[in-house]
């Protein structure tokens, strides 16, 4: 019924724990696929010893360190199940998450790609975030930030086969690329059910991609200066706009030869200017 993908590099020592939450799905693993981005730890060893005792195939793929998006771009192509959930390896399912996100999907209209819930913090095993204002919202992941105003992370499952329509964009010599511009292209064609479930404890690691997101992004500059420029075609509201535009001048800053201005983004740009110079400064001074 569902695939579970788990890219992973060097976090050994938190795999086990993703698997024993995985078993505990109620029989509703069709398959896990791990896709190793290059890891120097023990993680193939320890998948082996984790193959033998699991209930359910257990794919393992190895690459070079190419980045995330790539490992998920290999995963999904080759994903079978139904459904099919993204799991980091430092993150963990809940008990009944799969059996509450079947629930929903089962019966959800043509027009929608997944179900997303909340998570909780591993750390202080609280609430990520802000919980959604109704207890099921249908609507695109960026109408969900815009219009409801929701943060923090947010974790779900996907209809395999829709969710095989998108790739995430490769760019030679660049290892990360923010997951929202391919979940924001879904959301131009599909919806998401958004429920105030709790799905994933999620355990955030100082050397993990949210914490060293700014950096990854300079040096990704042809993804990062896509996402941005992207988010100008989202029907969103001119203040998420402005907010988009801080970033996209603070990273044109950085590598002025990477984009092309549209002339409908440069009143933004121009207004953003201020703040987004303020930030290319601030970069500057955090990672020289």
């Amino acid at each position: 019924m569902f695939t579970i993908i788990t890219p992973t590099y060097n976090r050994a020592r938190f795999i086990e724990r993703a698997f024993k939450s995985i078993c505990q799905q109620d029989g509703l693993i069709a398959e896990w696929i791990i896709v190793d981005d290059g890891s120097s730890d023990d993680t193939k060893h320890l998948v082996s010893e984790l193959s033998d005792r699991a209930s359910y195939p257990v794919v393992y793929i190895e690459q070079a360190n190419s980045g995330k998006h790539v490992a998920l771009n290999k995963a999904i192509s080759l994903a079978n199940g139904r459904y099919t959930c993204i799991l980091d390896s430092d993150d963990y399912l809940l008990p009944n998450a799969c059996a509450t996100m079947k629930s929903y999907l089962d019966s959800s209209p043509g027009d929608v790609i997944g179900i997303v819930g909340n998570c909780i913090s591993h750390q202080e095993s609280k609430l990520i975030g802000t919980k959604f204002p109704e207890d099921e919202i249908i609507c695109s992941p960026f109408e969900i930030r815009d219009r409801y105003s929701v943060k923090g992370d947010k974790k779900g499952a996907m209809k395999t086969g829709k969710l095989k329509e998108f790739r995430f964009p490769e760019f030679e010599g660049e290892r990360f690329l923010k997951e929202e511009l391919v979940w924001n292209r879904v959301g131009m064609k599909y919806k998401y059910i958004f429920v105030n479930e709790l799905f994933t404890c999620m355990d955030y690691q100082s050397t993990g991609l949210s914490s060293t997101s700014v950096g990854r992004r300079i040096k990704s500059i042809k993804g990062t200066l896509l996402f941005h420029s992207e988010y100008f075609e989202l029907p969103v509201s001119s203040f998420a706009k402005f907010k988009n535009a801080i970033n996209l001048t603070r990273f044109i800053l950085h590598k002025p030869t990477y984009v092309e201005l549209r002339f409908k983004w440069l009143f933004y740009c121009l207004l953003a200017f201020p703040l987004g110079l303020c930030f290319f400064i601030k970069d500057l001074i955090t990672n020289r």
